[in-house]
């Protein structure tokens, strides 16, 4: 596999990089190593006198883009691995290595395009279709998607997987995405359809009296008499020039009998409900929902920035055992400082309060500690412009 991706590279670089294209051709990369120290995890609570566990991971990759007044193409190579997780003396057959992008874009007129391989997908807020960027691997699809761009924007993506049994894929998926931005207000629809699973809904943004408004409602259905829904509603405030302030809640069904427990489908769900990824990062389907209700406050300085947002989670169907549905509270705290234009420091810390009823649902003990921390250098190089 690192054989054939070195090849893939070269010839690319062979074919690119002659003196008659040069000048269309780009190439950067991606080295960002992340340091975490966790007690307690997205999985399970912590118990008493738990020890922390302490993993470093690293994303690198090398990013090849082409562009032609009719068409663009785009090969993204990626390594993925957890140090130490081969040996000094790796033969490279550890399958770390995988092609996170390949596709073309071709413009057929001046507003419409057909584009199709391996490719991220990122919509609105993230919050049904996202990269899930901060996942080391993120996350990418194969499919062809057809777009017009012009009074108002349109995307219909089609996908079909023949046979498929991985996990984590699905056989069939597609979607409509259409955006127009109306004077202040900026509008967006999704459909999405995965292996039966239908969303529907959509998002609005405007500013009032300097408050920026958010606004998310999706349904969803999966053929049968019950539906599913995730309603949020955010607003933000610059307090001063530095400094700003927000408050939001978000409810998502969760399963009972008159209910379907809502899934996030392809969201990026680490933006979402605290960073400690109790909810919704490959966990929660089919549980008791969430109702969110979280205050945010942000600080700009220069180069740096500081954040603290403060979240208080319940259940939004009743629990079994005469359980109250706390499912307590998160504070996430981060700091970046840009270096420089191609490097970035990024720390955080969050520290997470457990109750009897979310320790019912994910295990651990209420006298355990559950907090994270975490460290990243992100180095991004222009290596062609």
């Amino acid at each position: 596999m690192k054989t054939g991706i070195k090849k893939i590279a070269i010839s690319l670089l062979m074919i690119f990089g002659s003196s008659s294209l040069f000048a269309q051709f780009t190439m950067d990369a991606q080295l960002r190593p992340r340091t975490e120290v966790r007690t307690g995890s997205k999985d399970a609570l912590s118990v008493k006198n738990q020890k922390e566990v302490i993993n470093t991971s690293q994303r690198t990759r090398l990013n090849l883009n082409y562009k032609a007044s009719d068409y663009s193409v785009k090969v993204s190579l990626q390594d993925v691995r957890n140090w130490g997780s081969a040996s000094t003396l790796s033969n490279g057959t550890d399958n770390n290595f995988d092609i996170h992008e390949a596709w073309v874009e071709i413009m057929l007129t001046d507003n419409f395009s057909m584009k199709g391989g391996r490719q991220e997908l990122v919509y609105d807020d993230h919050r049904i279709m996202g990269n899930v960027g901060w996942a080391q691997q993120a996350r990418s699809h194969d499919l062809g998607i057809i777009e017009y761009n012009g009074l108002f924007n349109a995307h219909l993506g089609l996908a079909y997987n023949s046979n498929n049994e991985v996990v984590g894929s699905y056989e069939k998926m597609n979607y409509l995405w259409i955006s127009k931005d109306l004077n202040t207000i900026k509008t967006s629809i999704l459909g999405l359809e995965k292996d039966k699973l239908i969303t529907f809904g959509g998002r609005l943004s405007t500013t009032v009296k300097d408050i920026a408004l958010n606004l998310n409602y999706y349904s969803q259905n999966n053929g049968g008499d019950l539906n599913g829904t995730l309603l949020g509603l955010a607003g933000n405030y610059n307090l001063t020039t530095n400094l700003n302030i927000g408050l939001g809640y978000e409810q998502i069904s969760g399963a009972d009998s008159e209910n379907l427990a809502f899934s996030p489908v392809f969201g990026t769900n680490h933006k979402f409900n605290g960073h400690m990824d109790y909810f919704y990062v490959g966990n929660h389907a089919n549980s008791v929902g969430l109702n969110d209700m979280y205050f945010s406050l942000g600080y700009s300085l220069k180069k740096a920035k500081l954040n603290a947002v403060y979240h208080l989670f319940s259940a939004d169907t009743e629990m079994d055992n005469n359980l109250d549905g706390n499912l307590g509270n998160e504070i996430d705290m981060s700091l970046s400082y840009a270096f420089n234009e191609d490097i970035k420091f990024s720390f955080g810390h969050s520290i997470y309060n457990a109750t009897e009823s979310m320790i019912n649902l994910k295990g651990g003990e209420i006298e355990g500690v559950n907090n994270w921390t975490y460290f990243i250098i992100s180095v991004n190089p222009k290596l062609i412009k």
